[in-house]
Formats: C-alpha cells, structure tokens, sequence
C-alpha cells in the first residue's frame, strides 16, 4: 500500500462512497461529523457552525444532507491554510444564525438555542444503521486507523512487519467520549479511553475487532488489508518460530561436540582408547574428523553406518570413560 493511500485513506474513502438512505441515518450521522469536527462560532451577526474536512467528496455529500433535512443549502468553499512547512487546502461547509440550530436540533445535538445534549443522544444510535450511520461520521471527523508495515522482498514474499494495530477516536468532550466508549462496547470491540490533555482519546488495540468495527462500517478494502496483514505476520512468526528452533538446536549439537571431542581427546592422551573395541575408537575417530556433524549425519562416517540410538549409547560410553579419568 502506497503512502497516498493509507488504511486511513481506505476506510475514509469506503465511506464517503457508502450510501446513506434513511433520514435518522443521515441525522446520525451528521452528528457524528458535528460532534468530530464542528467548530461553534459567534460574530456580530449571530451564532454558527463550521465543519471542515481535506475531502471535498464528504463536505459535498453532508452538505446534501443538511439541505434534506433541513431545506437549506449551506456554504461550501475551499480555503488553503496556510503552513510554513504543511500547507495544505481544506474545504468547508458553514451554517450560520437559526439554520445553524435547526441543523443541531436534526441532529439530536442542541434541544434549544445556546443549548447542548450532554452526550450521544441515545434516539441516534437505538438501531444499528444509526449506530453505523454515527460511527462513520465521527470517525471520518476525528478517526484515525494504523496497522503494521510489512516489507516484502525481491520475491515479494513478506520478510518482517513492523508498528502494530491501532483505530483511534479523538473528541474534545469528555461525555461524548464516555458515550462512544459504550457504544463501541456494546459492538464488543473492547475499546479502552484515556485523556490527552483536553481531548480524550477511545481506541482499539485488537486487530481482530479493528477488523470487525470496519466491516460494520462498510469498509471492506480496510479488511482485506488487515486481514492480509494478520496472514503475513502469522506466516513471519511461524518462520521465525522455527528458525529460532533450528538455531537453537545447532547450538544444542555445537555443545555436544565440542563435549565429545573433549572427552576424546583425553582418552587419546591417556592411551585408553587404544584399547577400546573397534565402535568406540570409529565413532570417536568420526568425532575428532567431522566436529560439526550431529549424530544423524555423522553416521555416515562410520563403517556399518550405526542408528542414532547405538552412536548416543557409544557417546555416552566415551563420555563416562572420560569422567572417570578426571575422577581419579
């Protein structure tokens, strides 16, 4: 996956192009966009609400909606802000004054003038198109959606990832915030929230209900992705798996020799195996010759070519010898 396109990217785009029919879902989710990325504002001519975004695609298709709701078409524009390092352009719908309220109170967002719900009303989410439909708003207002990196080789086979699996809420009301974390339970993801500094953050850490919350969402490619990743890095820790066995049983065989050859070499000195029968002296001949061989392969290196099970009981003969000799 690209840069340009990130899982972000993808989950964002599959809900912009999502279509939303009903009119509960669309007070749904505009109000989850509101609570995610409203900006309130007074001016000399009244009060109002500002919501930008950097896809026109989702400030044209929410401006739609308010129109739907409310027979009002607001403002759209595009303005570029203007960064020293970052420019960048964003676009933006505004509603000013009584449409500003009537567009609230649709939204289950303001029962009054100069007035807020504490919360998520709970008439938005009661059904799981509104559940959805509030989700998809507020996530495509202040969501956010990682997962791990994985670096393939020439061959294209993956050779390790890195990062892990993290979808990400940030909302500057803490009751909002509580409130998306029940209903987020409710849909057994397991979020968790945590404050930072005046905003409060509710996330998923769990690649596997990362994965469930945006099939629900409708965010079908972000699955394939996610699930493509869980493949790869489950094929990366079998691998990894079993070249750590490898390596430790090379260790293992390295030990055993260098332990035999010891032992040999003692024997020799010592003129004992000169007189040992003529398995031993092959075996411990093979041994001195092939140090780095295990026993399966070493076999091969002595006439008659004996099992595993008869080279370990000659080792452990020359072995005893040796211990012998050092014990007296």
């Amino acid at each position: 996956m690209t840069n340009e396109h990130t899982i972000s990217h993808l989950v964002k785009e599959d809900m912009i192009q999502g279509k939303i029919h009903n009119t509960c879902c669309k007070r749904a989710f505009l109000s989850g966009l509101i609570r995610g990325a409203g900006n309130y504002y007074v001016t000399s001519s009244g009060f109002g609400i500002n919501i930008q975004h950097q896809s026109p695609e989702l400030i044209v298709k929410s401006a739609q909606m308010v129109k739907q709701l409310i027979s009002f078409e607001p403002v759209v524009k595009m303005r570029k802000q203007d960064r020293e390092f970052n420019p960048k352009v964003v676009y933006e719908m505004d509603l000013p004054g009584a449409k500003c309220f009537d567009l609230l109170e649709e939204a289950y967002i303001s029962p009054a003038p100069y007035q807020l719900y504490d919360g998520i009303a709970p008439e938005l989410i009661e059904s799981p198109c509104g559940q959805k439909a509030f989700l998809q708003g507020v996530f495509l207002a202040s969501g956010t959606i990682s997962i791990p990196q994985v670096d393939v080789d020439q061959n294209g086979t993956g050779t390790h990832t890195k990062g892990g699996y993290h979808l990400e809420f940030t909302l500057g009301d803490e009751v909002v915030a509580e409130d998306l974390l029940d209903l987020l339970t409710k849909l057994d993801t397991e979020p968790k929230m945590r404050r930072r500094g005046e905003s409060f953050s509710v996330y998923l850490k769990d690649a596997e209900k990362i994965s469930d919350l945006c099939a629900f969402l409708g965010a079908m490619r972000a699955v394939l992705e996610i699930q493509n990743t869980i493949v790869m890095r489950s094929i990366r820790n079998d691998e990894n798996r079993k070249n750590n066995c490898t390596s430790a049983n090379i260790d293992k065989t390295i030990e055993a020799s260098l332990k035999q050859q010891s032992a040999i070499e003692l024997l020799i000195k010592t003129g004992v195996l000169s007189t040992l029968d003529i398995g031993l002296q092959d075996t411990a001949g093979a041994r001195l010759a092939y140090p780095e061989l295990s026993l399966q392969e070493l076999s091969s290196k002595i006439p008659g070519n004996p099992s595993k099970s008869c080279l370990n009981h000659r080792m452990r003969k020359l072995l005893s010898l040796a211990e012998e000799i050092e014990n007296k």
